[in-house]
């Protein structure tokens, strides 16, 4: 018969095992605190908590993101988000998974893209660098949900011009389905945070796997990527790329809760999204 020492030891070393093989939760939030200022630091304009009579998708309350053309009702006519909730290392593997409620209302915009998500880049400044496109983001173009995926592998980015190749990877994937309005759609993204041929990423809507992509993603940058989320319209942004004009009514409003980021133990069940309405 085994004595108590020898089965107290095995009990710990099988937790120590259970404990290695576990998923990590990196980042998390509901939303369910008032203070949006405990989850992130805002992006333009700080996006609100909601009241509970508005959507949320597991809990009571949720992240409202609400942008206004008119520079009256808002100091950033082209952005509100919340950013640097979390810093991605370059060779790793993460998870990412929300949920986002576009309401009925919503108006399709032809012209100008709604980035919901992004995985921004951090410029090498010192090297002279510039701010970039997001390497990954998530977009509504017309009414459609479109990922994009930018790879840079050298050094320097440079600056666009005459025969310059901006980046030396870039794709849209446009074909994961139409925004289904008034209801919660739920994302898992899964990536390797690599420029070169090792990168990855996955990305499941509703369950279902909608890309599929190889080849590189992110820049070659000394400094990993970060998350943000909320709403960038760079499309309303008054500058030398960008007209400035207004669009949709000049008005946007969405929903965006139950965000998780994982590590690379993580797996599709830790990650998965189910939203009560």
């Amino acid at each position: 018969m085994a004595s108590k020492k020898s089965l107290i030891a095995s009990a710990v070393l099988l937790g120590l095992f259970s404990t290695v093989s576990q998923a990590k939760i990196l980042y998390q939030a509901d939303f369910e605190h008032t203070n949006i200022k405990k989850y992130g630091n805002g992006s333009g304009n700080w996006p609100q908590i909601s009241q509970k009579s508005e959507p949320s998708c597991d809990g009571d309350r949720s992240m409202k993101v609400e942008l206004y053309f008119d520079q009256k009702k808002n100091k950033y006519n082209y952005r509100t988000e919340l950013t640097n909730m979390q810093q991605f290392q370059f060779g790793k593997e993460y998870w990412v998974s929300f949920a986002a409620f576009i309401p009925k209302n919503w108006k399709n915009d032809g012209k100008y893209d709604d980035i919901i998500m992004q995985v921004h880049g951090t410029p090498d400044t010192n090297l002279g660098e510039h701010y970039r496109n997001p390497p990954l983001a998530l977009s509504i173009q017309d009414g459609k949900w479109v990922v994009g995926v930018l790879a840079d592998t050298r050094k320097l980015t440079p600056k666009p011009g005459k025969g310059v190749k901006k980046y030396t990877l870039s794709k849209k994937y446009d074909n994961i389905g139409a925004v289904n309005k008034g209801k919660w759609t739920t994302f898992v993204m899964q990536f390797k945070a690599s420029p070169q041929k090792d990168g990855y990423l996955n990305v499941w809507v509703d369950g279902r796997q909608k890309v599929k992509h190889t080849g590189g993603i992110f820049f070659n940058d000394a400094k990993g990527p970060y998350f943000k989320a909320g709403l960038y319209k760079p499309g309303w942004k008054k500058g030398a790329n960008w007209s400035g004009q207004m669009t949709v009514g000049g008005y946007r409003l969405h929903y965006f809760d139950a965000l998780k980021i994982g590590d690379h133990k993580s797996s599709f069940k830790d990650m998965a999204v189910q939203c009560g309405s």
